[in-house]
């Protein structure tokens, strides 16, 4: 990708701010406030890297790349217990405004940009509080569990993720591309 590496330390600066910092505190203000081994931005990169390895071994990769002692599992997944889901949204959104901010890099046909738009339906853990939030359905012989709408809005030429949302309903896949195509 055309100066990812400067995209990234870009993104890497947003995680550093304590504005971002205070937005991805899940539960106490005083979360991601110390010197530690896995500083927020450090979370957020090792949960988006993953390549689909065994934690320990994603962990141990991850440190010996950065040069960072290693972590363990139960720290990290301790860390990201902290962490608020919704961070994740803005770390993607802040990259993707920050591809289409150079529009003399990015791709388009005939001046247009070519975006595809995908949605699914999500199974989430059947627990009560999932239940009251998410809706339920069921296939036939099943009994009834709850499941989230995740949507995507994707550009083709740039190979780049514009939006994604994740719905407590069903919704349609075209209200979910108005909705991607207002947020841009």
């Amino acid at each position: 990708m055309r100066n990812s590496s400067q995209r990234l330390k870009r993104d890497i600066d947003l995680m550093a701010t304590n504005e971002f910092q205070n937005g991805c505190r899940l539960l106490n203000p005083s979360h991601f406030t110390r010197n530690r081994k896995m500083p927020l931005h450090k979370l957020i990169l090792t949960t988006v890297f993953r390549k689909g390895r065994s934690l320990k071994i994603e962990l141990k990769a991850f440190a010996s790349k950065l040069g960072n002692p290693e972590i363990s599992k139960v720290g990290y997944l301790k860390q990201r217990m902290k962490l608020n889901p919704q961070s994740f949204l803005e770390v993607a959104r802040f990259h993707a405004k920050q591809f289409y901010k150079d529009e003399t890099k990015v791709r388009t046909y005939k001046e247009y940009l070519i975006l595809a738009c995908d949605g699914s339906d999500l199974n989430v853990p059947s627990t009560p509080e999932n239940k009251e939030n998410f809706h339920e359905s069921s296939k036939h012989g099943y009994y009834p569990r709850p499941q989230a709408g995740i949507s995507c809005l994707f550009d083709v030429l740039n190979r780049q993720i514009c939006d994604c949302a994740v719905s407590c309903n069903k919704t349609s896949e075209r209200t979910e591309a108005l909705s991607h195509i207002k947020k841009r």
